[in-house]
């Protein structure tokens, strides 16, 4: 009888949960403003965001700190539902043109697959079919929520300005008019260094 309630509560836990991601959602799947605040992770504004180091795809690492006097599109992803509609497919090709756009500014897009349940070659066979053009770095969900404390919508994308400043998040897929939008206050930022020369 006691495992019938523990099943019970966990089942009534996760369908309320659910219920408030779809009740909550815009457009292409992201939620609408100010809505279901607790299942997000905080949006760092005006920080930095916590750093990391992570295994690319093709081999190596990266370390966002490194990334420190670039304008960086931090775009955190999975193939999750990885058909015509899903939300990956809608938003790759939109950060590949990004990336060849505003590549020579110093400006650079990171993907970080939390495909937790895909081997890194299906990640691996996944960029090269959507010709990604830029790195993807392997996360893993549970210790991205714990870094920035929070659960994951996604997906999710950080823009970072050269001292590796939050200057805007965005969650779900976004008109290529908001991506511009931030990557150009990205870009504007001058690094801390070179200004107070």
């Amino acid at each position: 009888m006691i495992y019938k309630n523990i099943f019970l509560a966990s089942a009534l836990l996760l369908i309320s949960g659910f219920c408030c991601a779809q009740n909550d959602a815009g457009p292409q799947g992201s939620p609408k403003k100010d809505s279901c605040p607790t299942c997000l992770v905080k949006d760092f504004a005006g920080q930095l965001l916590p750093d990391f180091e992570l295994p690319l795809l093709g081999g190596g690492k990266l370390k966002l700190s490194n990334l420190r006097g670039k304008a960086v599109l931090l775009n955190l992803w999975c193939r999750c539902g990885a058909n015509e509609t899903g939300a990956s497919k809608a938003e790759i090709p939109t950060l590949v043109e990004l990336q060849n756009e505003y590549g020579a500014e110093a400006f650079q897009v990171i993907g970080v697959s939390l495909d937790d349940y895909a081997s890194t070659e299906e990640i691996s066979d996944y960029a090269r079919e959507m010709n990604v053009n830029y790195p993807i770095v392997i996360g893993n969900t549970s210790s991205f929520e714990k870094r920035y404390s929070g659960v994951f919508f996604l997906p999710m994308t950080f823009f970072l300005d050269r001292d590796g400043k939050v200057v805007a998040r965005e969650i779900g897929v976004q008109s290529r008019n908001v991506y511009v939008k931030h990557i150009r206050r990205s870009l504007d930022q001058e690094p801390a260094a070179q200004s107070r020369r």
